[in-house]
């Protein structure tokens, strides 16, 4: 099981936008759910709430491993 950070997320729409480019998430997601994810992340979701959304829209990503990395994000982005 994977610790996570905090209970509230800690990731910059930039961060999280970066995140989904980089690591090819969110391939079946329209702009509308997208937006969403977004809206979700700026009132404060959890990362394990994010990482569902993430694995919902996209193609061949394991969820435990979309946690694992905006956990890791987070932790770098908490510890400067």
């Amino acid at each position: 099981m994977i610790e996570i950070v905090s209970s509230r997320n800690a990731l910059s729409a930039e961060d999280l936008r970066v995140l989904c480019i980089r690591e090819n998430w969110f391939t079946n997601g329209d702009n509308s759910q997208y937006e969403k994810l977004f809206d979700l992340n700026q009132e404060g979701a959890s990362l394990d709430d994010l990482a569902l959304v993430i694995w919902l829209c996209s193609d061949e990503v394991d969820r435990e491993e979309v946690l694992h990395k905006l956990n890791e994000r987070c932790r770098r982005v908490n510890n400067g």
